[in-house]
């Protein structure tokens, strides 16, 4: 997963900051990312703000076609594993700053194309 995440980084895909890793605990300390699930985002706007929806799915996709581009893949990627950045301040319920890719534990960085078509 920290390997992922670095890879992630340099590649410029929206993932959380790996900010120390402690191999003698088997932890690894992460960018806490403000905001909700897209799944919960999408279940809570679906009907007030389809524009909205349509946007986080939008970026989302671009998300995933920047990960798979880097030679990466996630491994579980559904929309629990994505966070809606919240802007920060005070924003509307249906604003969001961007996507995050979040768990990358079963994440590859040597990707095949089967790899690529699982996260699809």
């Amino acid at each position: 997963e920290a390997r992922c995440l670095a890879r992630c980084w340099r590649a410029g895909v929206p993932a959380p900051a790996l900010l120390a890793a402690d191999t003698a605990r088997y932890t690894l300390y992460l960018e806490r990312v403000p905001g909700r699930t897209a799944k919960a985002f999408v279940d809570a706007f679906r009907d007030s703000a389809p524009v909205a929806v349509r946007s986080v799915l939008r970026a989302f996709g671009a998300a995933v076609a920047k990960l798979h581009g880097a030679g990466l893949t996630h491994g579980d990627l559904t929309t629990s594993n994505v966070i809606c950045r919240r802007p920060p301040g005070d924003a509307a319920d249906a604003a969001v700053a961007g996507v995050v890719l979040i768990d990358f534990g079963l994440g590859a960085t040597n990707a095949s194309v089967e790899d690529k078509a699982v996260d699809l």
